[in-house]
Formats: structure tokens, sequence, C-alpha cells
């Protein structure tokens, strides 16, 4: 099973937000930025959000605590979540 990270922000002006999650440049899809990251599983997702949020988060425990979950991750003004992959 593939697993993708996802996460949109509405206006250009969580733009920096979203490239925090270092998923590539962001797609302009109905008004809203959209951007994802592929992985074979959902260990290596996690252990990614994870990174992000150590690096993001540094010096700041009870931050990334609070922003950090198991499927998720918000940097500043957006939150990435972890889905499986759509089959195409």
């Amino acid at each position: 099973m593939k697993v993708v990270i996802k996460a949109t922000v509405p206006t250009v002006y969580q733009l920096s937000s979203l490239h925090a999650f270092k998923m590539g440049s962001a797609k302009h899809i109905n008004g809203s930025f959209s951007a994802k990251k592929e992985f074979d599983t959902i260990k290596e997702a996690r252990e990614y959000l994870k990174d992000l949020a150590d690096d993001y988060y540094e010096g700041e425990p009870e931050q990334k605590r609070r922003h950090l979950g198991e499927d998720c991750l918000t940097l500043d003004a957006c939150t990435a979540y972890i889905e499986k992959k759509e089959i195409e």
C-alpha cells in the first residue's frame, strides 16, 4: 500500500507554510494551493513528518507535541495529513 502526505492552503498568504513541508512545488487548483509527497509505507510518511517537526519546532518541545499527531502535522498556517494513495 502506498501512502501520500497532502496539504492545502486557501490563499497565497499561507503558501510559505505549505512550502515548509518540503514537498516540491505547489499546484494551484480551484483557487487553493496543494502539494503532496508519496511514500511506500505509512511508517516512512510518519517519520518524514516527525523529522520536519523536529526541525521546525527545534527547542520548542511543547509546540512540537501540540502540532504533531500520529498522521498529521501543522506548521504555521498549514496542516498536512497522511492518506492512503488512491489507485490511478
